[in-house]
């Protein structure tokens, strides 16, 4: 029974010591500009963090004077830097691909404004396609607006070194440590 308990702590602690490793937020913040081509002298920021552990984006973004009402926003995939891509996740449209809260407001809003949401992305193949795009940094932040369906305003995410954080290397020789100095007590016990 002894034997047991000593395997079963030792490997709880390592579990634990790696969810506290891997709990590491990534921040994404971006400045939003006119989109090539608008004419438009509106501005915005997104300041965000993204929890890999509940896989939830929290965000506050802001934006003043577009051309027209906002109509919407998404965060956008592209193939490469700097190009367009399809949604990827909208602040909109809860109940597709992520959970958000508090509910979104109705569409469309004014020229200026804040949102600030948090959205627990509930889909495996968005949440892949978001960390992928995070890694390669192709995700934009894209507003549209009454006059500019396409875009009015845009903020490109920089490319995140790592968004699957790997343990330290001082807890990796601690949990071999700990797992040598364990299966050494057992043999002694036994």
């Amino acid at each position: 029974m002894k034997r047991i308990l000593s395997v079963l702590s030792i490997v709880l602690s390592m579990i634990v010591w790696a969810t506290v490793v891997g709990a590491t937020p990534i921040t994404l913040d971006t400045t939003l500009t006119p989109v090539s081509g608008t004419g438009s002298t509106a501005t915005g920021t997104f300041t965000g963090t993204f929890d890999t552990v509940t896989d939830t984006l929290a965000f506050s973004m802001t934006w003043t004077g577009l051309t027209t009402n906002l109509s919407n926003a998404h965060i956008h995939l592209a193939p490469t830097p700097g190009a367009n891509g399809p949604v990827l996740i909208p602040f909109f449209a809860p109940g597709g691909v992520e959970t958000i809260t508090p509910t979104p407001p109705a569409l469309p809003l004014g020229t200026s404004g804040t949102l600030t949401e948090s959205i627990a992305i509930t889909d495996a193949a968005t949440l892949s396609e978001f960390l992928t795009g995070l890694s390669a940094g192709t995700l934009y932040v894209n507003l549209h607006t009454v006059l500019f369906p396409g875009g009015e305003i845009r903020g490109d995410f920089s490319p995140v070194a790592s968004t699957v954080p790997e343990p330290g290397t001082l807890i990796l020789i601690a949990g071999g440590i700990a797992a040598w100095v364990g299966a050494y007590r057992l043999r002694k016990l036994s």
